[in-house]
């Protein structure tokens, strides 16, 4: 089954297994081999798309905050059959998607003082020079699997990506594999936090990315032996137009351009 997980400042979409998914006592529908987590009691709606509107049919699953939004297709009668059961807990929706619902349905993004407006549209423009464009070329040179996560209010989702190409549209970073791909929107990329984490043991390095409010909106993590050194040096570039520092794998870097 193929998942998008849609926010205003990331995008990523990846395929999944749900034949482990289950629905837990605390109310979340959670599918544990890819870290799929939704929480039952802040879905606002779920929606039949017709595939005019995506490559093929998907459930939309809407959320109260309007923050993000989740889309599962397949063309499996497996998977059909298990998202069905948990649409059900809601009520099924298909209704003709007019221009009024489409604005009613559509996702909010923080508002923005003209100031970080402006600094939206430069970095948009300087895309090129970007940490994120630089760490996903990196990746693709070396062929290095990235974790992507990504966790807003209703929902959180953690996959990985091995990108065979990386490209720009529209101040829009992309990157693509064979099952997964992850596009970061420049303009709302305000600043990044650096960490440290074990996954299987194995010592990551984790870039949280911060939307123009403060908010970690996902982060992407790899093997900290692999890719400490470079990334730290694409954060700490002076053409990325971020500032900022680390230390032992940990710092802060926030676009400050006037």
């Amino acid at each position: 089954m193929g998942v998008h997980f849609d926010d205003p400042t990331v995008s990523f979409r990846s395929v999944i297994d749900l034949s482990s998914s289950l629905l837990q006592r605390s109310g979340r529908f959670f599918v544990p081999q890819h870290s799929l987590s939704i929480a039952t009691q802040e879905v606002s709606g779920i929606h039949a798309v017709e595939p005019s509107a995506r490559d093929v049919p998907a459930l939309e699953i809407d959320f109260a905050s309007r923050r993000c939004r989740l889309a599962m297709s397949t063309l499996e009668c497996s998977d059909l059959r298990v998202f069905n059961n948990f649409s059900c807990t809601f009520g099924y929706e298909m209704v003709v998607e007019t221009a009024k619902r489409r604005e009613e349905r559509k996702l909010i993004e923080p508002p923005m003082c003209p100031c970080c407006v402006e600094r939206g549209e430069r970095r948009a423009m300087r895309s090129h020079f970007n940490p994120i464009t630089r760490m996903l070329t990196d990746a693709l040179d070396r062929r290095i699997r990235l974790l992507v996560g990504v966790r807003r209010p209703g929902a959180s989702f953690l996959s990985s990506v091995l990108p065979t190409r990386v490209h720009i549209r529209a101040g829009s970073i992309i990157a693509g594999g064979d099952d997964a791909e992850v596009t970061v929107k420049a303009r709302s990329l305000h600043a990044f936090v650096t960490g440290r984490s074990q996954v299987d043991g194995v010592a990551n390095l984790d870039v949280h990315l911060l939307n123009t409010h403060g908010e970690v909106v996902a982060t992407l993590s790899a093997p900290e032996k692999l890719v400490a050194e470079r990334w730290e040096g694409f954060l700490a570039d002076p053409r990325s137009g971020y500032w900022g520092s680390s230390q032992g794998g940990e710092g802060s870097y926030s676009n400050l351009e006037g």
